[in-house]
């Protein structure tokens, strides 16, 4: 596993890049507008973009940080939105380290296609923190609609994200793994191809 500096810049930037497509898909150019409810789904998307990326390069006591930091700092809004939704980021923020947790496991066994895994896992937790938030600016409809609005962005965003630190790992993967898998697999087709051939030329 690659752990230098630029391995972590190269993992959060095209985890990011995820996040800010699945952003797009969803609210469109309102998550570069800071003063948009929207823009708070740019700074998810980077939080768990961060909190991979630092996991996956091996910086775990910065990635612990990250997630505590996060968590400390929605506490910060309980004078502006009380504590239940403060609460609510602090639910994330853990939630969002033990997404990056299961996505290293699953490395391990799953060489490609975590990010099936990790988008519904987002998906999952914005869904059940929902009725701890207000969502009344980013999404102005009723409760369930509101469950379904932040469980899909979820989703989009745990998927993007994913995906993204996923392309960066196949590219940071050491070059003699992927000459060993093209060995082992050209062994594999020559004594396919070749092996009755041969055997049949020694029984002559």
């Amino acid at each position: 596993m690659n752990t230098s500096l630029a391995a972590i810049l190269l993992r959060f930037w095209l985890g990011l890049l995820g996040a800010v497509a699945g952003g797009l898909i969803v609210y469109r150019v309102e998550i570069f507008d800071p003063l948009s409810p929207a823009f708070k789904t740019l700074t998810l998307g980077s939080t768990l973009a961060g909190l991979l990326a630092l996991w996956r390069s091996a910086a775990r006591g910065h990635a612990g940080a990250l997630a505590a930091g996060y968590a400390l700092f929605s506490l910060g809004f309980v004078n502006a939105y009380g504590w239940l939704t403060a609460f609510s980021g602090t639910a994330v923020g853990i939630g969002l380290l033990a997404t990056t947790l299961i996505f290293d496991a699953l490395a391990a066994r799953i060489p490609f296609g975590k990010f099936l895994f990790v988008g519904p896992l987002v998906g999952g937790l914005l869904f059940a923190v929902t009725p701890m938030m207000e969502f009344r600016d980013l999404v102005p409809l009723g409760s369930l609609d509101a469950l379904v609005a932040y469980g899909q962005l979820g989703w989009i965003l745990g998927t993007g994200v994913a995906l993204g630190v996923e392309v960066s790992d196949w590219i940071l993967r050491p070059r003699s793994e992927g000459s060993d898998h093209a060995s082992k697999w050209g062994q594999i087709y020559f004594l396919h191809r070749f092996s009755p051939k041969i055997a049949k030329q020694r029984r002559k």
